[in-house]
């Protein structure tokens, strides 16, 4: 089959059995359109509990524990901000942006 382009196209396979008799048969064959890795393939960010006081919301940068792994670029924006409005545990999630776009979610405690 012609798989120089993406597409479908058509291949024969000839098919030899142990007596020496042969069959063709025609099989489809699907060209996939190749896709580019995005930094969101490439990066796995990591969730770290972050320790604030009450009323201060942190920055959700605080959040990641390995950014300096991340691309220059990358941002990090909250998605769903902690509370801290009291005391105690609460969970946050951070969008974590990479520079081609590409984004991340991760529940930072």
């Amino acid at each position: 089959p012609d798989v120089t382009k993406p597409g479908k196209t058509t291949g024969t396979v000839i098919v030899t059995y142990p007596d020496g008799s042969k069959d063709k048969v025609d099989v489809p064959v699907i060209i996939d359109t190749p896709t580019t890795p995005t930094d969101a393939d490439k990066y796995t960010p990591e969730g770290q509990d972050v320790h604030t006081t009450p009323g201060v919301v942190p920055n959700p940068s605080e959040g990641i524990k390995n950014k300096d792994d991340m691309p220059k670029g990358t941002k990090y924006t909250w998605e769903k901000t902690p509370d801290v409005t009291k005391p105690g545990k609460t969970t946050g999630t951070v969008i974590v942006t990479y520079p081609d776009g590409s984004k991340d979610k991760v529940d930072v405690p």
